[in-house]
């Protein structure tokens, strides 16, 4: 069964996917993860990437990822209510 995939959040760094992936993996939510720029390159020698991680969930998850996104506080209200989620938590 394929299933349409959505990205939920763009995280500034690997700590930060890290912690959004383990609070969605907790509340069941499969998650996919993919580093933006040199193809994850400078995560080997340890860098930070400069563009951030995507994080993609399924469409069906899309909402309970975001209202695990407003608990963790990497989202607002008004973000939500707007219908277009921040893709840059800064």
């Amino acid at each position: 069964m394929e299933r349409e995939i959505t990205q939920v959040f763009l995280a500034e760094d690997e700590m930060q996917a890290g912690m959004v992936i383990a609070a969605f993996e907790e509340a069941g939510i499969p998650v996919l993860k993919k580093t933006r720029g040199s193809d994850g390159l400078s995560m080997i020698y340890g860098f930070r990437p400069i563009l951030g991680i995507e994080l993609y969930t399924a469409k069906e998850d899309e909402e309970r990822a975001v209202e695990i996104l407003l608990g963790l506080g990497l989202l607002n209200e008004s973000e939500e209510k707007s219908g277009k989620l921040p893709l840059v938590s800064i």
